[in-house]
């Protein structure tokens, strides 16, 4: 009956993995605004907060959360120095180096169907597609040398450097030869384009494919043949 006991217990955490790990793969974070709860204060549940100290890591209660550790490229911009790094029931081995910080995502699932319980899941998978090289735009006037909770706090994540993107879309100066009312719409045109870009990346919430989700479906039937198989040998 042990056995049978732990076999079972077994397919239940693959299947539970499986969740997590398929629903990471494809959800893409870029453009994704995390809401920031706090600096420096111990993770809480469905909370999102930023560690800037070495010494607070072990009471920082990152267990499980969603750990990425972020080196400093500019006031408020900051590039993952890893790929983020999902909790396992222990304190995380994090040495910071000068300029770094930890950003941590918790909620207590990966199913988006729980979000009205668990408001907090879209940060978590966000948060755990954060791959190495990717930037964080902290916003809404987060300041990292007070300790406490946070009012409308934000990082953004984006694949490339915000910087560059900015300069990039920047306007150009009208022909001489135009109105003054032509270059008035050339210069508008861009800012309302830049605006809806920026709602609609606001809003995104991440999706799961059909790949994804047939690979879960195959993977638990498969352990529930072998849970099925074990009891009636026991039997």
């Amino acid at each position: 009956m042990k056995k049978t006991l732990s076999v079972l217990l077994a397919a239940l955490l693959l299947c539970s993995l499986c969740v997590i790990f398929a629903a990471a793969e494809d959800v893409n974070p870029d453009g994704y605004a995390f809401n920031i709860d706090s600096v420096n204060v111990a993770v809480a549940g469905e909370k999102t907060t930023i560690i800037t100290k070495q010494d607070l890591i072990p009471t920082a209660n990152m267990k499980w959360s969603v750990n990425i550790v972020l080196d400093k490229v500019a006031d408020g911009l900051y590039k993952a120095a890893g790929d983020a790094v999902p909790g396992s029931g222990s304190d995380p081995d994090i040495t910071l180096k000068e300029g770094q910080i930890i950003l941590a995502v918790h909620s207590s699932t990966s199913d988006p169907a729980q979000i009205d319980e668990y408001p907090n899941v879209y940060g978590k998978l966000n948060a755990m597609a954060i791959k190495a090289g990717m930037y964080i735009q902290l916003g809404g006037g987060i300041d990292l040398t007070v300790d406490g909770v946070v009012k409308n706090g934000t990082a953004t994540c984006t694949v490339e450097d915000p910087r560059t993107a900015d300069t990039s879309t920047g306007t150009s100066e009208a022909e001489p030869s135009e109105t003054e009312s032509s270059a008035a719409e050339s210069t508008e045109a861009p800012v309302s384009s830049t605006a809806a870009s920026s709602a609609a990346e606001s809003s995104k919430t991440p999706e799961t494919s059909d790949a994804g989700i047939t690979a879960l479906i195959v993977v638990a039937l498969a352990a529930l043949a072998v849970t099925v198989t074990v009891i009636r040998k026991r039997s």
